[in-house]
């Protein structure tokens, strides 16, 4: 027995909230009905697609199909397929998923560089002493603040500084940096433009945290029910949201597209981490089969597919740590799986799927403690 996970399953039978009860056939429906399903389908329209999520829906329209011709696909296209497919059971579910695309690709540029277009995705940066950076973020605040008055966005370098900026503050302090001739060359680190761009907002300890990535990313997955994220963007609402009545806990089998998700650091003392998810499905047995048999799930990986499940699988959005300037750090869509019948999760080490999956009983995902998945009061 695992009491920490006892604890937790606990804490969430105790939270559970009311499901509402599915449609009947005595269901009244009628013109009602089809007038919310026309509001639907033209604020669907009205969503813009982002580059990624075509590109994903073509990839699976030209999925090769059984018969004597179909190649057998690869491991990570099996992975791919299976993990990374967007939840679309729903008009609601698509809706968020095209809100938190658009979202991050306002985050990523576009950047001009010597007259090309280019995006990259945004770097990581907490506001702490102990941050990585913190020495390098501090040396170049000065010039920092000096290129961004001169360029007419002075107000942008603070929260950019703070782990804490919008979209536009990030891009429009990153261009400035640019076009001041501050771009590092390549490297063994660093090798394309969008690495480079990234290394840049390392060095110079400009970038975004998980909380305020996350938080920014719910209010505008949520429409008007994500105003509550918007309330103190520099502080952190996600530590005391179990007891926050703006809130409400959601069980992890019922977590959608739109639901932030608070994790605990397993050590006192040190920082948590805050995701957004983006997707949420369960594995049928085809699904867990390809799993199983692929070499990247590794021995604990295997042995966790072995379980009795059901498995869910999570696609969250985030920033995340960096280390000492890692590449991996800063913004990532991660996959993570979870049994319910053991209340275990499996995660690959820092989103990277062609490591092997790792699963700690002790902890959750990512090493770090489950603390629960909440939704604003009201949303839908």
């Amino acid at each position: 027995m695992n009491p920490v996970n006892d604890r937790r399953r606990e804490h969430i039978e105790l939270t559970r909230p009311e499901e509402t009860p599915p449609r009947t056939a005595s269901t009244p429906t009628g013109s009602g009905s089809m007038r919310s399903d026309a509001r639907l389908h033209e604020a669907l329209d009205r969503i813009p697609v982002s580059a990624d999520y075509s590109a994903f829906i073509a990839q699976l329209s030209a999925a090769p199909t059984a018969g004597p011709t179909a190649r057998a696909p690869s491991p990570a296209e099996s992975s791919r397929a299976t993990l990374v497919s967007p939840t679309l059971r729903n008009g609601r579910d698509a809706i968020m998923g095209q809100r938190l695309d658009a979202f991050r690709d306002r985050f990523s540029g576009p950047y001009v560089v010597d007259g090309a277009s280019v995006t990259a995705r945004p770097m990581f940066r907490m506001n702490t002493s102990t941050s990585h950076n913190a020495k390098k973020m501090e040396a170049h605040a000065p010039e920092l603040s000096r290129i961004c008055a001169k360029a007419g966005i002075g107000s942008a370098a603070g929260p950019a500084r703070f782990g804490r900026c919008s979209p536009e503050q990030l891009v429009k302090v990153t261009q400035a940096l640019i076009d001041a001739g501050k771009l590092p060359p390549a490297d063994d680190k660093h090798r394309d433009l969008a690495n480079r761009i990234r290394g840049m907002q390392w060095e110079w300890g400009i970038g975004v945290d998980c909380a305020g990535y996350t938080q920014q990313a719910a209010a505008e997955a949520h429409g008007a029910a994500g105003a509550v994220f918007k309330a103190n963007l520099m502080g952190d609402v996600f530590s005391g949201m179990m007891n926050d009545k703006r809130f409400a806990t959601v069980d992890i089998a019922h977590i959608r597209p739109g639901d932030v998700i608070h994790l605990d650091a397993p050590r006192r003392g040190d920082v948590g981490h805050n995701v957004i998810c983006f997707s949420h499905s369960t594995l049928d047995e085809a699904a867990r089969a390809r799993l199983l048999a692929s070499p990247t799930t590794g021995a604990s990986g295997t042995a966790f597919l072995s379980g009795a499940g059901p498995f869910h699988a999570f696609e969250v959005d985030s920033s995340w740590g960096a280390g000492d300037g890692d590449m991996v750090g800063g913004f990532r869509r991660d996959t993570w799986l979870f049994d319910e019948s053991t209340f275990t999760w499996a995660t690959y080490p820092s989103g990277q799927r062609n490591l092997p999956l790792n699963v700690d009983p002790l902890t959750g995902p990512q090493g770090e403690l489950f603390g629960g998945a909440f939704r604003p009061r009201g949303a839908q």
